[in-house]
């Protein structure tokens, strides 16, 4: 049990839980949860935030039923994709990272979600509910009918799961909340009755489904897009600036990115303050240009 000093004191928990101090423990009480818990509206909702320091933060919702604040638990698998209906927020900060992708995270294709209505296989199924296509797969479905849309679509979604979504960024992001709760784990397992291997059990199915996603969303975008094979490209500046890949700005001066052979990738070279671009490591001295994934291996932008 969790230990207190100072008897009748309070405190709140997540989900407006108030545990008082009893006999030097803290003591979970039903009627101050549920006095706190009040709400008049029935129906009406309310968000706020939680978080953990710099490392996460999100937005729960509230939603008032029977005269009582009820949160609406987040979908811990939906923090990386699939249906992301109860889930996390589709705006998340995973430390430095910020990230916003339809859906809520890493995304189902064919099959999958986007912003809560369905794509699945190419074919628009309803959204759950009401029967009706959500407003966000109506825009979504348009934009990728846009030739121009569709590959910049692509090929940022490429970046993204190199960069943001690496597994090598997602594993060290879970390790540092791991952390941060590590020396609350023995009084939680104590006060809420549950097993230890049961966290390192769902640990480890998080980390795996960290390391593995990638290649899933891969997969899944060739079939949805009826696309080819996939050729690695490394992209590099060298000197003050950035490469941007169809405006999406990469946040390290050298990246290996698996991009689809037969969607052309368009590249600007971005100077930084004081920079200036001198040109490609093939000849190339235009800021912006294109090429084929597969022909170029490696591509290098130098500025002065």
């Amino acid at each position: 049990m969790m230990k207190c000093d100072e008897e009748g004191a309070t405190q709140n928990m997540m989900g407006a839980a108030v545990l008082v101090c009893t006999d030097g423990q803290w003591v979970y009480d039903s009627t101050a949860t549920a006095a706190a818990n009040k709400c008049d509206e029935e129906g009406a909702t309310k968000t706020e935030s939680m978080g953990m320091g710099d490392a996460f933060s999100m937005d729960m919702t509230y939603i008032c039923k029977d005269g009582q604040w009820e949160m609406q638990m987040p979908d811990f698998g939906g923090m990386f994709g699939g249906d992301s209906t109860g889930g996390f927020p589709g705006g998340m900060n995973f430390g430095d990272s910020s990230f916003t992708m339809p859906g809520g995270g890493m995304g189902d294709f064919g099959g999958g979600n986007f912003g809560g209505g369905q794509m699945g296989g190419g074919q628009v199924a309803p959204a759950p509910g009401d029967g009706s296509i959500s407003a966000h797969t109506i825009l979504m479905i348009r934009l990728l009918g846009n030739e121009g849309f569709k590959k910049a679509f692509i090929n940022r979604y490429c970046v993204l799961l190199s960069m943001n979504f690496s597994a090598d960024r997602l594993l060290k992001q879970i390790d540092a909340l791991q952390s941060q709760v590590q020396s609350e784990m023995n009084r939680d397992i104590e006060f809420w009755k549950f097993e230890a291997n049961s966290f390192t059990s769902n640990l480890e199915t998080i980390k795996s489904f960290a390391q593995t996603r990638q290649q899933t969303i891969m997969n899944e975008m060739k079939t949805y897009f009826n696309l080819g094979e996939t050729a690695q490209v490394t992209l590099s500046s060298q000197g003050s600036g950035t490469i941007k890949v169809h405006g999406l700005a990469l946040d390290q001066s050298s990246l290996a990115i698996n991009f689809f052979k037969d969607v052309p990738v368009t590249v600007t070279a971005e100077p930084k303050s004081g920079g200036v671009f001198s040109g490609w490591s093939d000849g190339n001295t235009e800021a912006t240009r294109t090429f084929v994934p597969g022909q170029v291996t490696t591509l290098t932008a130098t500025f002065k």
